[in-house]
């Protein structure tokens, strides 16, 4: 059945299945909607699956790789190698969301370190325009004074 679902889908006959060509099988085929219901895959997930087994992103997918994703899929017992393979992407991805944690902690330092800089600028800033305006205001005084006198 996996076999004649990925021969009625390769329409150009190359012995790859392009995503386009399983879509279009999927509409135009009966038989190939049929077939995958009773290897137990939905139709609607056919298009995740192929994803899946296109894991090299080539956009196409061998008869090897389809008969041997699907009966995985059909065994739902995962091989050593499958086990191996997760086992290492967990760790690269755990390994990676640790280097993005120290990187997030050394921004968070650096905003702040900038926030408390800009702080001592704006109280100093504040502080300069009170000294500066109290002076402003005496000698506004002493203009009115000296001018009353003459």
């Amino acid at each position: 059945k996996i076999i004649n679902v990925f021969r009625d889908s390769d329409e150009d006959g190359s012995g790859t299945l392009s995503l386009e060509e399983l879509e279009k099988a999927l509409e135009t085929n009966e038989s190939v909607s049929n077939d995958l219901a009773e290897i137990g895959i939905p139709a609607e997930d056919a298009k995740e699956l192929y994803k899946i087994l296109d894991w090299d992103n080539s956009g196409e997918v061998t008869v090897k790789e389809f008969v041997e994703g699907i009966s995985k899929v059909q065994a739902d017992v995962p091989s050593t190698w499958d086990a191996l393979a997760t086992h290492s992407n967990v760790r690269r991805l755990m390994h990676d969301i640790g280097k993005l944690g120290d990187t997030v902690a050394g921004i968070e330092n650096k905003l702040n370190t900038r926030d408390k800089m800009l702080g001592e600028v704006l109280s100093a800033v504040r502080s300069m325009q009170s000294s500066s305006g109290s002076s402003s205001r005496s000698g506004e005084r002493f203009q009115s004074t000296s001018q009353g006198m003459v």
